[in-house]
C-alpha cells in the first residue's frame, strides 16, 4: 500500500508540474515542449490531445519535464 501511495504522489505532482508549466510559460520548458508536442501530434493513441495509453492531457504531459513517453519515443 505504501509504494501505491508513493507511485500515485510522485504521478500528482508529474500533473502539477505540466499544469504550471502551461499556465506560467518558461523559454527552456516550450522549447521541449514543442519537440515532444511534435512527436504526440503524430502518435495514434492522441485522441484529441488526450494520450490513450495514459490519459493525460498532452499540452500539459509535455511540458511536465520529468514526465515521458508512455511508448517511449521522448
Amino acid at each position: 500500500l505504501e509504494v501505491l501511495i508513493n507511485t500515485m504522489g510522485e504521478k500528482l505532482l508529474r500533473i502539477k508540474e505540466g499544469w504550471t508549466n502551461l499556465v506560467w510559460k518558461d523559454p527552456l520548458v516550450e522549447k521541449v515542449a514543442n519537440e515532444r508536442a511534435v512527436i504526440c501530434a503524430g502518435c495514434e493513441f492522441n485522441i484529441v490531445n488526450i494520450c490513450n495509453q495514459c490519459a493525460c492531457f498532452i499540452p500539459a504531459k509535455v511540458r511536465a519535464l520529468s514526465e515521458k513517453c508512455p511508448k517511449e519515443l521522448w
